[in-house]
């Protein structure tokens, strides 16, 4: 018990001063801008579109296809908005 509690206090201590961070690198793109994570959009699009949003069979494209990673973006939209601490 002593090393989980010490394990998770170090982790706190370590991190405790990002949680009033701002968005950074891809995080405009992924987060900021996509569609996906909006509550108008359907979210059956998380399943057609790519990571950033993007049709998957469009040629802009990234190919990349995170569909449960695209969905906690929304739920963290959900709760917190843009905020980056939800993130």
């Amino acid at each position: 018990m002593f090393a989980e509690l010490l394990c998770g206090t170090v982790a706190l201590v370590l991190y405790v001063n990002t949680l009033g961070a701002d968005f950074c690198y891809d995080d405009s793109r992924a987060i900021k801008t996509n569609q996906d994570l909006l509550p108008e959009t359907p979210w059956t699009n998380i399943f057609y579109d790519d990571f950033w949003g993007t049709l998957l069979t469009h040629s802009g494209s990234h190919k990349s296809y995170r569909p449960l990673c695209t969905l906690s973006f929304r739920l963290n939209h959900v709760v917190g908005g843009l905020e980056p601490w939800g993130y």
